[in-house]
């Protein structure tokens, strides 16, 4: 992925006082050590493009716990619909669904 972006939500996280207590890592899909050894988690955020989120869903579903919070972000809104169509079918349920400057970002909770 982006080492840049990863840069930035560091700086957003130094930034907004919660160093310490969110991870980031650069990674191709899930499958990353430091993933698989601390899996599942409570809140995962993903900023990538609609096609790339769909392909990911099940994975994710797999590395998060029931209850746990999904953002998803980096969609556009005229794709917003396959994607929360892919995570409602794998047990999601949409929470939020936010629309701003023609890009979307879908909170959802696991069940």
């Amino acid at each position: 992925m982006d080492a840049n972006s990863l840069n930035v939500a560091r700086e957003n996280i130094k930034r907004n006082k919660y160093a310490g207590h969110i991870e980031t890592i650069c990674a191709q899909g899930v499958q990353h050590s430091r993933i698989q050894l601390n899996k599942p988690f409570n809140l995962i955020c993903a900023n990538i493009l609609a096609d790339p989120l769909i392909r990911l869903a099940s994975n994710l579903r797999k590395i998060q716990c029931s209850g746990g919070i999904l953002l998803l972000s980096g969609i556009l809104i005229s794709q917003s619909d396959p994607v929360k169509a892919a995570y409602v079918s794998l047990g999601y349920k949409l929470l939020y669904h936010i629309r701003y400057a023609g890009w979307s970002t879908l909170i959802l909770e696991a069940r």
